[in-house]
């Protein structure tokens, strides 16, 4: 899958993503839902899918599904929030921070 990632430094970048190590609906913020963490095999990206639903000005509602680079921090929340993710990272020599 073809995706347009949010890199941590603000850079947007169409980037081709594997097959998710982690998928589901874990709500974790008011209206974003994570749905998926895909990880790089080369470049060791971990990449996040969100869904997230949006007021925009007084046109409504808006929703969408986006993707962003996981720093140091959201990947240490990702391996302290589900066990099969922390092992998935290190699987994939992923080094998981010291939650902050």
């Amino acid at each position: 899958m073809k995706a347009l990632v949010t890199m941590t430094n603000g850079e947007e970048k169409w980037m081709s993503l594997p097959n998710p190590i982690w998928e589901g609906t874990k709500n974790i913020g008011t209206g974003i839902t994570r749905e998926a963490v895909f990880v790089g095999p080369k470049t060791k990206r971990v990449v996040v899918k969100t869904y997230s639903v949006w007021q925009k000005g007084n046109s409504g509602c808006c929703e969408g599904t986006s993707f962003h680079e996981a720093d140091d921090q959201e990947i240490a929340v990702l391996a302290d929030f589900d066990s099969d993710i922390a092992e998935q990272l290190e699987k994939h020599a992923i080094i998981i921070p010291e939650a902050l």
